[in-house]
């Protein structure tokens, strides 16, 4: 990636000792090039994120079509995100049975079918339903993605690697909520711009299955341990069970999820505030690219904050990135919307994107692969973490502020009418109410989510500490078999590193 660079030193003496065991004979040429691989794991992980922001960036318009209210829209998400979590836990412990090719192929052939289908959709019903299956099919695609960056990686560098992801999942959610918010409630070519959207990101996310299929390598599954599906899934959770930091970590990431889930009106808040489409993409694009230069900037504060100070330095960084998109997040919605407004909100919402995301990167993701350092367990434990993250985030986000909002007054449009036919004041109303609720479930739950950190400080060194005495320190996931066909350890193929400045 242009511009990015990390320190090479901590990789250096992990494979210098693999070199010296490793086979005169040249690699395969299908793992002389690890990069393209990660490269496209990491690309399909983005389409999870890209499907995410899709929905939000069209509630005007579908809205508009169908007049069923916030409420209404925000069951749609919460449909979503409740079959996501649910399949979570059954995608991970299949990582086991089927190839990782095939598994994420056939995620991105599912997932696109269900998409296509959805911008053929004319009933509230039928997008319930599609929603549900694209959910469900979405949830294949990022543990994976996020446990074999743990393999790939020493744990002092896990901030970059994973900030390397959330900086390109940024970057797909950004383009596909202006590209959608744009063209939602157009007409191109006979055809309502929310349903090419859609075909645009079926088209997308079928391209990367393909791309899937024929760069990844075809793997045979991770050995199976025995015993039942169910009796896998207790030894599992009896491992992290002992372990109070994962305890905290779901804690705090319920609390930290559930604004974020709420954010899926934030266009409609924008729209609502006198922005238009183009406007609203363009504060969503512009403010989005916070989030890309966050991703990496938060890893590397991350690593940094570990190498000087510990332990204690990843929580550090995990605080100071919540307690600043608290007062961001709500200076943003504040601003009085102006002819002269728009640079401010574009300058606030970018700041906020840089700074509060800086938590996964740089704390969470990192934490949880020292704590569980089996590729098979690791995977399986953050598919339980973010299905119990998502079923929260999903109950308690968008459908709340639904319900917050037209309990705060939110006025919806007649029948047949668009929200652009309702009276100054009417609309100043419910923009109002929607800010109201936006800013009550967001500032309540970080707040939570803040204080949660505390704890961290003391059980986090102790976990890590279990780890390593158990010889399972994140240093081995080196030398450990490679969750996925991406191996970037074999001789004769360029380090993480490297291939992540180009």
């Amino acid at each position: 990636m242009p511009g990015a660079k990390a320190p090479a030193h901590n990789l250096k003496a992990p494979r210098a000792s693999l070199d010296a065991d490793a086979p005169a004979e040249a690699p395969p040429a299908s793992r002389q090039r690890p990069w393209l691989q990660l490269a496209v794991v990491i690309v399909a992980c983005a389409v999870d994120t890209a499907d995410k922001a899709l929905l939000p960036a069209v509630f005007k318009a579908i809205d508009a079509q169908l007049q069923r209210g916030p409420s209404a829209l925000a069951s749609l998400v919460f449909a979503q995100s409740v079959s996501y979590a649910l399949a979570l836990p059954v995608w991970g412990s299949l990582m086991q049975s089927f190839s990782i090719r095939d598994f994420m192929v056939t995620g991105c052939i599912s997932m696109s079918f269900a998409t296509f289908l959805l911008a053929a959709a004319v009933e509230y019903e039928t997008h319930l339903f599609l929603r549900l299956v694209v959910g469900a099919t979405l949830a294949s695609l990022m543990p994976l993605g996020q446990a074999m960056l743990c393999n790939c990686v020493p744990d002092d560098e896990r901030g970059f690697a994973f900030g390397l992801l959330q900086s390109v999942c940024a970057a797909a959610t950004m383009l596909t909520s202006c590209g959608a918010t744009t063209i939602a409630s157009e007409t191109i070519v006979g055809v309502e711009g929310w349903r090419l959207a859609h075909v645009g990101l079926a088209s997308l996310t079928l391209l990367a299955g393909a791309a899937v299929y024929a760069l990844v390598e075809q793997t045979p599954p991770e050995r199976s341990r025995g015993g039942s599906w169910l009796a896998q899934q207790r030894e599992v959770i009896g491992k992290v069970a002992g372990k109070p930091s994962f305890y905290i970590m779901v804690g705090q990431g319920i609390f930290g999820a559930i604004p974020w889930n709420a954010f899926a009106f934030l266009p409609f808040y924008f729209q609502l505030s006198g922005y238009t489409d183009a406007q609203a993409g363009q504060i969503l694009l512009l403010g989005g690219l916070g989030a890309v230069v966050g991703g990496l900037l938060g890893g590397r504060l991350g690593d940094a904050a570990f190498r000087r100070i510990g332990t204690s330095g990843r929580c550090l960084v995990a605080q100071m990135s919540v307690s600043s998109g608290i007062l961001l997040f709500v200076r943003l919605v504040y601003v009085q919307p102006s002819d002269r407004s728009f640079l401010l909100v574009v300058m606030t919402f970018f700041c906020f994107q840089m700074t509060a995301t800086w938590t996964p990167p740089a704390a969470l993701r990192p934490i949880c692969g020292e704590i569980c350092t089996s590729s098979q367990d690791r995977a399986q434990v953050i598919a339980l973490w973010v299905a119990v993250e998502g079923v929260a985030s999903a109950c308690f986000g968008a459908p709340v502020v639904g319900l917050l909002c037209e309990a705060f007054g939110y006025r919806l449009a007649e029948r047949g009418g668009a929200m652009d036919d309702l009276l100054p004041t009417q609309r100043e109303a419910s923009r109002d109410a929607l800010r109201s609720a936006l800013v009550g479930v967001s500032t309540v739950c970080w707040a939570a989510c803040l204080v949660a950190w505390l704890p961290m400080y003391w059980t986090y060194p102790a976990d890590r500490a279990k780890a390593k005495a158990s010889g399972k320190d994140a240093g081995s996931a080196l030398l450990e078999p490679p969750a996925v066909a991406c191996d970037l350890h074999a001789p004769g193929r360029t380090s993480y590193q490297a291939t992540a400045k180009s």
